[in-house]
């Protein structure tokens, strides 16, 4: 007999999490609401409102919990909830897009798991549609039944052990995804606040240098939870099945089909590019990562990445290192160097009208109008030659190519990101361009897909516009000779 044939409930200890939560943030309120000095006798009425209010929050959070239910039957998985209202959530197994399971600290604390159930919507992509709470060896059985009424694999978590990863993964290269896997442009903005911190202290502006700190902490707080979060990585395919793992402290169990997949993107931050290494990120509609794009790989070597995608993705295999622009694409991106160049002078001279009008900050600082009027010259000089350094870049890193089944977008600045796509995913494609590209012949492609955070566009470099038209001609060839597959859309 089957663990899903009759209804089942959360575990009851959603209810201890659900109140612990709540005290957690009252206790914070009484924090804020009493002043300093305020005697016991004066803080009664705030403490006996929170306890009138935990009370009440209890007696929600049980008769909520007696008052939903779970059952699954063979085409659907339906939530009841019957309290104040009633509703019924219904999902068909047809719209499922995955079923994961995730262990949080309460999770891990109590003995529990949390099964996610996701479907194919670009609508609140990162909320599972159905989520429930039980003891984790029941989950685990739960997740396996709704797995083979999903894939008709006969796959159990027991077996889970068994199946070693693709690439085999070590805790330093999790470290080092943490580290690396943000992106550039954050990393040097950390880097450049850890400078201005230190020149801000100098001249006792403590003020502005503490929240140029904050945002550090910030940064290595990110880079900490990546470390966290990717920890124990495995990767493995079983039939059209793909299966993550990771985790530290909070535990992630993810599958999917692999038809499920609507693009593949191989990401090589600047850090990553200097050690040779790379990422592979997925878009998987209905798969929920809490406001994340799922990771197939974290960042390991280019043998690493071409391994995982010979024998986990081969669909998206693209051996072709793809077209670089052509060399008139060098003049639009010189003259969004020389736009930014321009409106920079301008707020520059804006700025060195204001020190001579008003010169008391300066002499407050005991800061020379002449040294100020320099500083300001400097930074507009810094970043011309920066404008015109990353128009230089994007000329250089761009590229793009169509094969037959998929195509290549290759995009990004500082960061490069190698998007293959296959036809049968593209929502739409729009070509377009400015006057002057257009005056080239050039143009540029926006391919709209539905990812795990919603829409998505990726966009393309300047590239001749007959070349990019061909990306919706071939779609269109494809609905009209056969070749178009609209399983892989499901």
């Amino acid at each position: 007999m089957s663990l899903l044939d009759d209804k089942f409930k959360n575990h009851f200890t959603v209810i201890i999490q659900n109140i612990f939560v709540f005290l957690m943030i009252m206790g914070i309120m009484i924090v804020s609401l009493l002043e300093e000095g305020t005697t016991f006798e004066g803080a009664i009425p705030v403490l006996l409102g929170t306890g009138v209010l935990g009370l009440l929050w209890s007696l929600y959070c049980i008769i909520a919990w007696s008052r939903t239910n779970f059952y699954v039957t063979d085409e659907e998985i339906i939530k009841e909830y019957k309290f104040i209202g009633r509703s019924k959530k219904v999902v068909n197994f047809n719209k499922v897009a995955s079923v994961n399971i995730r262990r949080t600290f309460f999770n891990r604390i109590f003995g529990t798991s949390t099964v996610l159930v996701n479907v194919n919507s670009s609508v609140n992509a990162g909320v599972p549609e159905i989520s429930f709470v039980l003891k984790k060896d029941l989950a685990n059985v739960v997740k396996d039944e709704l797995a083979a009424k999903m894939y008709g694999l006969n796959y159990t978590s027991e077996k889970e052990e068994v199946y070693g990863s693709v690439v085999e993964f070590s805790n330093k290269d999790s470290i080092l995804h943490g580290l690396l896997g943000n992106s550039s442009s954050s990393i040097l903005i950390s880097l450049g606040s850890i400078v201005f911190t230190i020149i801000f202290f100098t001249y006792d502006l403590a003020e502005i240098g503490l929240l140029l700190i904050l945002s550090v902490v910030s940064m290595a707080v990110t880079m900490i939870s990546l470390i966290i979060r990717y920890y124990n990585f495995r990767v493995y395919r079983l039939g059209d099945t793909i299966y993550l793992s990771h985790g530290a402290i909070q535990l992630y169990t993810t599958s999917f089909k692999v038809n499920k997949i609507n693009a593949v993107k191989i990401k090589r931050t600047l850090f990553a590019r200097m050690l040779g290494k790379a990422s592979i990120e997925v878009e998987v509609v209905g798969l929920n990562t809490e406001g994340s794009t799922p990771v197939l790989c974290i960042l390991t070597s280019m043998e690493n990445v071409q391994k995982i995608i010979d024998e986990v993705v081969p669909d998206f295999k693209y051996d072709v290192e793809g077209l670089h622009q052509p060399k008139v694409a060098a003049y639009p991106w010189l003259m969004k160097a020389f736009l930014g160049s321009a409106t920079t002078a301008f707020v520059a001279l804006l700025i060195i009208g204001a020190m001579y009008n008003d010169r008391e900050v300066l002499e407050y600082f005991d800061i020379s109008i002449e040294l100020a009027v320099g500083a300001v010259i400097a930074c507009f000089i810094v970043l011309a030659i920066v404008y015109f350094g990353l128009a230089h870049l994007a000329f250089n890193s761009h590229k793009f190519d169509l094969g037959d089944d998929t195509f290549l977008v290759q995009f990004g600045v500082l960061d490069h990101t190698r998007a293959i796509i296959q036809y049968d995913r593209v929502q739409s494609s729009d070509v377009s361009s400015m006057p002057m590209p257009r005056r080239l012949g050039l143009a540029r492609i926006n391919v709209s897909l539905l990812s795990s955070m919603g829409k998505m566009k990726i966009q393309s470099g300047y590239f001749e516009r007959d070349m990019l038209d061909k990306v919706s001609d071939i779609v269109l060839e494809r609905l009209a000779n056969g070749k178009y597959d609209y399983r892989k859309l499901i």
